[in-house]
């Protein structure tokens, strides 16, 4: 039968160089009867898995007596190989990534559909870790409303993408002393695009906020009941309708409301750079307490 290590260490990178090595019964001494080959696979600080594998014994090869011995990682998943079915190739070695997921097995594995739906509805999809990073970075040598834009542009996507893989309860979970939450910043800059592009630029009327007088922090009081997937939808809305309220307008062309008569085009873009900056950074912050996930 094959044999299969994993451990997590926690928030502190460390070396399984005991377990895989030098144990009486280490994973490289049970090679010796394993011997259809080996993987060991580990994720970076950014979260990015990394795999060597090869179908050779682990205790007769020098890769594996390296990894084993100097990587450092919070997660590692090894595997030493008995090939009771398939053929002795790489391909069939173990650990495999797929997803930004590791994993490895013995026997066969099958409906991976459902497996992937559990993670998913655990708010563990992507192996805890953040995936499909479709964010566009601002361009090179742009001109003033180019540069404002892609900022802006990349800054909103990053908020979206600091919510990926999470659940609604998650989403909504309060790690800090604050009412910050993942599912109410999104809202919170919903309505700060629709007020400052639509409601002060345009001079809209009518337009909805979820806070008010009574309750200047309507939006950030959310409940594991409040759906991510909408929140996010609803965020990546009104930045749709930012969009098309700022292309009818120049960069020196004022706000149409009285109460911000003073600010152009100009100051309303840097200004909303620097409110998603900041809120970016506090999804920063709570997605790692949430579930260590680090990354830009």
């Amino acid at each position: 039968m094959c044999r299969l290590f994993a451990m997590h260490a926690g928030d502190h990178p460390v070396k399984a160089t005991f377990w895989l090595l030098t144990a009486p019964d280490s994973l490289a001494e049970q090679s010796r009867r394993e011997a259809d080959g080996f993987g060991i696979g580990v994720y970076d600080r950014e979260g990015r898995p990394s795999v060597v594998k090869a179908p050779i014994a682990a205790y007769e090869d020098k890769a594996f007596a390296a990894e084993a011995r100097d990587v450092e990682s919070i997660t590692f998943i090894a595997h030493v190989r008995y090939a009771s079915t398939g053929g002795d190739v790489k391909t069939n070695t173990h650990p495999f990534e797929q997803d930004n997921r590791l994993f490895a097995h013995n026997g066969v594995v099958e409906d991976l559909d459902l497996l992937d739906a559990r993670l998913q509805q655990l708010g563990l999809g992507y192996a805890g870790r953040m995936l499909n990073d479709e964010r566009t970075d601002p361009p090179d040598a742009p001109d003033e409303r180019e540069t404002l834009n892609g900022f802006l542009d990349f800054l909103r996507a990053t908020a979206v993408f600091k919510a990926q893989g999470l659940s609604d309860a998650d989403a909504a979970r309060q790690v800090l002393p604050s009412l910050l939450t993942v599912s109410g910043l999104l809202r919170h800059l919903a309505d700060v695009e629709r007020w400052w592009f639509r409601a002060q630029l345009d001079g809209q009327t009518g337009i909805p906020t979820r806070w008010s007088g009574d309750d200047p922090d309507a939006e950030f009081r959310v409940t594991a009941q409040d759906s991510l997937a909408e929140i996010i939808a609803d965020y990546q809305a009104a930045c749709a309708e930012s969009r098309a309220v700022a292309g009818r307008y120049g960069l020196d062309d004022m706000c149409k409301a009285d109460h911000s008569a003073a600010h152009n085009l100009r100051w309303v873009l840097v200004h909303m750079v620097e409110e998603t900056g900041r809120h970016c950074g506090h999804l920063d912050i709570i997605r790692e307490l949430l579930d260590g996930v680090t990354g830009e």
